[in-house]
């Protein structure tokens, strides 16, 4: 940055003709007339107003300069206004004030470190070239590291009031060092700055002092701001620093030398510069400063403070761990270390540094190089960070070190900050914080943090025990989400005695207490987690099976997942995928789908996954798993908090049991614990499915069935589909009610009070409730042929063959002693016959059969159908079961069947008549809608209903 350099600027004239009544405007400028309307805008944005006319002394007279930083065209730009003084007149007789302006290119500033001062020294004599002329003019700028702002810091220090106006050479530079850095927090903060006082300063001092004020800013910071020698006053200031008078409205007004009267203004950042100008030396500030070339915005404030952090003397000291590699400075006996270590314990307890070197030590406690790893020594990272800790202890720092640890995790906190914090915690350990009697507030009040750890430190159990035992979940002032883990640090012994937690966490926080469980690996852990959170995960179920909550809900799920998952997964994971950081800890429906978790509490697992839509699982295969898988599932039943998607849940067993076979174990616990299930609970629904599947398998050997043992009006419901084949010999005696015997009906309807459903025989296993005399071998040959029918009759039905073949099969029974038993069977038949086209006929095909067969003559048989269908109509031919014929069907079809008859008797008798009257031809009305519009060769439905 030695010598000159030359660089390109565009340029314009601003001003007006002489004797012209006419407003300013650009004369001339680069590019022509096209730009002029451009830079009329650029001069007119940062102008400092009207001077005052008649002669002023220092900078308020002319010319006065403004310099300002833009950005035009993805590029930024330096713009120097210089307004200026001259001898035309316009046509009011008003002197004319024209502005010559230039704009160069920041980047081309930067290498010569331009500052204020040598841009006006580059443009102060540079003439305008005439019209027409090339669109750049060269400009020739000179190197300034920061020789202005010294010069600037003299002004400022013979304008210091007293005492400081006194002191010796070196601390009047100082307290101008603060003078300015205190203007200069000012700015940074937001505020319009005139500074006042100075109407004794010529306009290069004035630049001088600008650039020291600016000097403690990041050199970048320039390609935004906007600067003035003097502005009117009459106004507010256009520009961000300026000189004016005392009277300049809209901003904030610092008098030259004197502090700004209000200790707060300029906020942190300009207590950050005091405490660097007294660390560290204004010069190695300024020096440091005006290095940072990266072009800033004012509104980067955050940027610009964590860039002060290199320069902070207290820092560095916390940062000079590593020695050299293997060693530190809070371990090296030598007495570069030991001086180290005096530093901070002195400026740790001073009040005035304490709370930076707090913020120091955090931030080197966060910081990945804190180890030496590189230097290949192992557990590095977590004895460096447990020296540093030991070193706050000692200086009885620890507990504001742990408050600032946790001081940025709000209920959303940055990611990066999360994890580093938690890596820092597992790091050191939970032994180290033992002595600390803010460990357990600040986990309680940081729970994005404390639950990020707990998960990450899951898999070794003894360590999440102790994590544990400091965040205290078991302290009546924890909140639900601490008070979730209780499980996993309660004794084994103590863990029947948990309930279920009263006060209901968060959805996403009962899941990751249960995904902990399942890291802390299956079994008793896992179960008592699911005991006592039962509530909350079986609304995160309820949550799971919805559209998610929508998308705020799923960002939020997403998020806390994704912070979950910061830890590398251990041997004893149960999710061994997970083995990088940032994988997400998982989701309730993930867990769900890892049936190897849920031994010891399948049933309650089956009852998540039906609530977030899934399909039970049902118990293993170990001897001990089905019985205790039926206990679990009772008490369910009677579970307060599962009991609104009780009815969901008990669907679902029901298809789990008809996945197997009758006779499987599984499916006969299954089909045991249903007939337990509450009244109004989807019991009715139960029993309708479970017979319709018992049906389906009547050729495999029979279950003892569905025992409904709901007795309703005295009428024990009928389970067919459960019985074995040969119990129609069992209960001939009573099944002679309705149809005593082959051939012999009632010649009248039956009563519909009397006609009752047969009485259930005794199931296979269970002995019956009376026992039949011995029988002879005529009767023994009979029970055979009926057997032999009635498994005919079955295997029609449970193959679902054509209505022909079931009446076929159907008619030698019904006009047996079982035939009322097989109206029932049959019936089954006809629900599961959806096409009705086919299922209408069967009656009409067992009329047919009946007099075919010879069973019955036809007299005989329509009186048996009847009967039959009086049982349908009247709901006694499906008892109480749900499923089977539906009489309200069968009641519309007679009707229309009467209908019919009717319509085919007036046809009869219409033509009985015509064999011996000659009555007219039937004629239709002209304002029929078939007459008209009927298409030819096309009856109407009136006629064709006739000709039927």
């Amino acid at each position: 940055m030695d010598g000159m350099r030359e660089v390109e600027a565009l340029w314009a004239w601003f001003g007006k003709e002489p004797g012209s009544r006419r407003e300013y405007s650009v004369l001339h400028c680069s590019g022509g007339p096209d730009k002029a309307r451009v830079f009329e805008g650029y001069i007119r944005s940062s102008a400092p107003g009207n001077p005052p006319t008649g002669v002023h002394a220092g900078g308020d007279r002319l010319p006065w300069i403004t310099v300002n930083g833009r950005t035009g065209q993805g590029e930024r730009w330096i713009g120097v206004s210089c307004m200026e003084n001259s001898k035309s007149i316009d046509g009011g007789g008003r002197a004319i004030v024209p502005t010559r302006y230039f704009m160069m290119q920041y980047d081309d500033t930067v290498p010569c470190g331009a500052t204020y001062l040598t841009l006006w020294d580059a443009v102060e004599t540079l003439p305008l070239p005439p019209e027409g002329s090339p669109a750049h003019v060269p400009v020739r700028l000179a190197a300034d590291r920061h020789a202005s702002a010294l010069i600037g810091l003299a002004r400022i220090a013979d304008a210091l009031d007293s005492p400081a106006a006194a002191a010796e050479a070196g601390r009047r530079q100082t307290a101008a060092a603060h003078w300015a850095a205190a203007a200069a927090a000012c700015v940074l903060a937001g505020d319009r700055v005139v500074i006042t006082g100075a109407a004794g300063l010529g306009l290069r001092e004035r630049l001088s002092v600008l650039d020291a004020v600016v000097g403690f800013l990041p050199y970048g910071l320039r390609s935004d701001l906007a600067v003035g020698s003097c502005v009117e006053g009459m106004r507010p200031p256009r520009t961000d620093l300026t000189f004016g008078p005392e009277h300049t409205p809209g901003a904030r007004r610092i008098s030259l030398g004197r502090l700004p009267a209000d200790p707060a203004a300029g906020g942190e950042f300009r207590e950050r510069l005091r405490r660097l100008i007294d660390g560290s030396g204004y010069q190695d500030v300024l020096g440091a400063l005006a290095e940072m070339h990266e072009p800033l915005r004012l509104t980067d404030r955050s940027q610009i403070l964590h860039g002060l952090a290199p320069l902070d003397p207290l820092r560095r000291a916390v940062w000079a761990v590593a020695v050299s590699p293997g060693q530190s400075a809070l371990d090296d006996p030598d007495e570069l270390a030991t001086t180290t270590r005096e530093t901070l314990r002195v400026q740790w307890k001073d009040p005035r540094t304490s709370q930076d070197v707090t913020a120091h030590v955090v931030e080197k406690l966060l910081a990945p190089g804190v180890d030496s790893a590189a230097h290949g020594e192992p557990g590095a990272a977590g004895s460096r960070r447990q020296l540093l800790w030991q070193f706050a202890v000692q200086c009885k720092k620890d507990d504001e070190v742990l408050r600032a640890l946790f001081a940025h995790s709000t209920r959303e906190p940055a990611l990066e900050h999360t994890a580093q914090v938690v890596e820092c915690l597992r790091l050191l350990g939970p032994e180290p914080l033992h002595h600390s009697g803010h460990t357990a507030a600040a986990l309680r009040d940081a729970p994005w943090i404390t639950l990020a750890l707990l998960y990450a430190e899951a898999a070794d159990a003894q360590r999440l025990r102790s994590w544990l035992t400091l965040a205290r979940p078991w302290d009546p002032v924890a909140e639900p989400w601490l008070r979730a883990w209780q499980p996993l640090i309660v004794p084994e012994a103590e863990i029947a005695g948990l309930g279920v937690l009263s006060d209901v966490p968060a959805t996403a926080d009962a899941v990751l207490v249960l995904a902990a469980a399942a890291r802390a690996g299956a079994g008793t852990p896992l179960r008592a987690v699911v005991r006592f959170l039962w509530k909350a995960l079986l609304r995160a179920a309820r949550e799971d099976s919805g559209p998610g909550g929508g998308p705020a809900a799923q960002e939020q799920r997403g998020r806390r997942r994704a912070l979950l998952g910061l830890g590398a997964a251990q041997p004893k994971d149960a999710f061994p995928g997970a083995v990088s950081v940032g994988v997400g800890a998982p989701t309730l429906r993930e867990l769900l789908e890892q049936p190897h978790l849920w031994a010891e509490c399948q049933a309650r697992a089956d009852a998540l996954r039906c609530l977030a839509g899934g399909q039970p699982v049902g118990p293993g295969d170990g001897p001990l798993e089905v019985p205790r898988y039926g206990q679990d599932v009772e008490k369910l039943f009677y579970d307060e908090y599962l009991r609104p998607d009780l009815r969901g849940f008990v669907t679902a067993l029901t298809s789990l049991a008809m996945r197997g076979k009758p006779g499987d174990p599984v499916s006969g616990m299954l089909m045991d614990v249903l007939q337990r299930v509450p009244l109004g609970h989807g019991r009715d629904d139960v029993a309708g499915r479970i017979n319709e599947w018992l049906a389906a398998h009547m050729h495999a050997p029979a279950h003892p069935g569905f025992d409904d043992d709901l007795a309703v009006d005295g009428v024990d419901p009928v389970d067919p589909w459960s019985l074995d084949h040969s119990y129609a010999e069992q209960e001939a005696a009573a099944r002679e009610k309705t149809v005593p015997q082959a051939g012999a009906l009632p010649a009248a309807a039956p009563d519909i009070a009397a006609l009752q459903l047969p009485v259930r025989p005794a199931s296979p296993g269970v002995s019956p409730p009376a026992q039949s005399p011995p029988q002879g071998p005529q009767q023994t040959g009979e029970q055979t042929e009926a057997s032999a029918q009635w498994n005919l009759l079955c295997h029609a039905v449970s193959t679902a063959g054509s209505p022909q073949e079931v009446a076929r099969a159907w008619a030698p029974v019904a006009v047996g002693p079982s035939g009322e038993k097989s109206l029932v069977l049959v019936g089954n038949w006809w629900g599961r016959t959806t096409a009705s086209g086919r299922r209408h006929t069967l009656l009409d095909h067992l009329l047919r059969e009946l007099v075919e067969q010879q069973l019955l003559d036809a007299h005989e048989a329509h009186e048996l159908v009847d009967c039959f269908v009086m049982l349908i109509v009247s709901e006694r031919a499906s008892g109480q079961l749900g499923s089977g014929w539906h009489g309200r069907t069968h009641l519309k079809w007679e009707k229309h069947r009467l209908k019919w008859l009717r319509r085919r008797y007036r046809r009869l008798r219409r033509a009985r008549l015509r064999s011996y009257l000659p009555l007219p031809t039937r004629r239709r009305s002209k304002h029929s809608k078939h007459s008209k519009h009927s298409k030819p060769g096309k009856p109407s439905k009136q006629r064709k209903n006739d000709d039927d």
